[in-house]
């Protein structure tokens, strides 16, 4: 299914662009129609809001940045909380304040091919900056893990 999303938005930038040709097109339009694209399709991979276990926020003009907080008791999973696919890089804040009775939880930075995991130190708090380049997502591990999570996502004007 997701192919076939990939596959027909890829279809209608490659007519745009071929369209274009004809015309005094600026390259600058072309490449922001285009990323447009690609973060409609990378918000495929975000979990849907009715199925997290906590509440998200998007703050920023698209899925990148925002607030997510959960309480949970016992779980083991997964969540792709922010993110997407672009042409453009963007470095990202992370901030986490998570309280742990038991378990573990890991805040998953994936950066294209690159997966880099933070945990939090003894006072509970993760603060890290990363690089997201074309497919970049942040996405929380737990292990059957039973407490508070706080994250904040921002985006760093350069």
């Amino acid at each position: 299914m997701k192919r076939k999303i990939i596959a027909a938005v890829m279809a209608a930038v490659m007519a745009f662009l071929l369209c274009s040709c004809s015309f005094t097109a600026d390259k600058d339009r072309i490449i922001d129609f285009f990323n447009d694209c690609m973060e409609t399709v990378g918000m495929l991979r975000l979990t849907i809001d009715r199925d997290l276990k906590g509440r998200r926020v998007f703050t920023g003009d698209d899925a990148y940045e925002g607030t997510y907080s959960v309480q949970l008791d016992g779980e083991s999973r997964q969540e792709v909380i922010f993110g997407g696919i672009s042409v453009y890089e963007r470095r990202i804040r992370l901030t986490a304040d998570i309280s742990a009775v038991s378990g573990n939880a890991v805040i998953i930075v994936q950066s294209g091919n690159t997966a880099t995991g933070y945990s939090a130190g003894k006072d509970g708090k993760i603060d890290e900056t990363a690089l997201l380049n074309g497919n970049g997502y942040v996405i929380i591990s737990y292990d059957d893990f039973e407490g508070e999570i706080e994250l904040n996502v921002s985006i760093v004007e350069e």
